[in-house]
């Protein structure tokens, strides 16, 4: 093995996590309105909206549907 390929395991984490954070600024600096970070983002926002929505709609729901499980479970004379 070459000394000038060697890398210690430290150095090789640094260069990565150097090579993520410049590949993460080059995403944010790029107006392009293309970029896969763009994509990812818009795809949480629009995952977080339809959760809250769908609890809202459930919270609201939960009483009516309370209301229905008794009247359907009323012993019938």
């Amino acid at each position: 093995m070459h000394t000038e390929s060697r890398v210690t395991n430290t150095g090789f984490r640094l260069s990565l996590r150097a090579s993520r954070l410049a590949l993460l600024a080059s995403f944010l600096r790029d107006e392009t309105a293309a970029t896969a970070l763009e994509y990812v983002i818009a795809t949480l926002v629009v995952a977080l909206a339809a959760v809250t929505a769908s609890r809202a709609i459930a919270g609201a729901l939960i009483g009516y549907l309370h209301r229905i499980y008794l009247v359907v479970t009323l012993p019938i004379p």
